[in-house]
């Protein structure tokens, strides 16, 4: 049997989780937290102008006092 159009709906938290397991296992340093940059920013031009959503990247900040590997 073939699957289609599968859909995940996955929560900042879940997103967050999911992001730090994968570089901490990546870079071997602990995360300490994550955070999402998303705003909305006015695209268009007089009545065309409207606002919009962006997903502008992640920050993350890793725990302190930890050795680089190198």
């Amino acid at each position: 049997m073939k699957l289609n159009n599968i859909t995940a709906n996955l929560s900042e938290t879940e997103i967050a989780t999911i992001l730090k397991d994968a570089i901490e296992l990546q870079t071997g340093m602990k995360v300490d937290n994550i955070s999402f940059n998303v705003s909305v920013r006015s695209t268009g031009y007089g009545m065309a102008e409207r606002d919009e959503p962006y997903f502008g990247g992640a920050v993350v900040n890793f725990a302190k006092g930890q050795e680089l590997k190198g």
